[in-house]
């Protein structure tokens, strides 16, 4: 069944408040959504991965300032262009941070013992590759909680 079709209740983790469709990660940064950009990240090392992210940021900023200016001088067409720009490249620097967490969720998880039990659900396509009940946004943790085929 996908996330879609599923009622708000069906959304939350037990015991918790509904999740409405607006607060979701996956939602608010569609970058989440492309299990492409998690591998990347991935398989960057650390110290690359920090150093893209306060690039991205800066990015971002410059690209806010830049489309500010053309909306000033009334240049609408770049402006939202360059606003665009902005909002990729915070929504990229905050999909990094969102892997950065399940990284170490996933490692707080295997050094207690138990190892990281891949989540392997398929969403769109594509099976989860995050620790299970991560909150990912392929699947979402409330996801996990309803029996298949429901």
């Amino acid at each position: 069944m996908s996330s879609t079709t599923m009622s708000v209740s069906q959304l939350a983790a037990p015991g918790s408040a509904p999740l409405q469709r607006s607060n979701r990660p996956d939602v608010r940064n569609p970058m989440l959504r492309m299990p492409e950009i998690a591998e990347g990240w991935a398989s960057l090392p650390p110290d690359s991965r920090a150093a893209l992210v306060g690039f991205l940021q800066v990015i971002s900023k410059a690209a806010r300032a830049h489309g500010a200016h053309h909306m000033e001088k009334r240049k609408f067409q770049s402006g939202a262009y360059w606003m665009a720009k902005a909002v990729d490249s915070r929504h990229l620097a905050l999909a990094a941070r969102h892997c950065e967490t399940a990284q170490r969720e996933a490692g707080t998880q295997a050094g207690q013992g138990a190892p990281a039990q891949i989540c392997g659900k398929v969403s769109d396509g594509h099976p989860c590759r995050m620790p299970f009940g991560s909150a990912c946004p392929d699947c979402t943790v409330s996801l996990h909680d309803v029996p298949e085929g429901s």
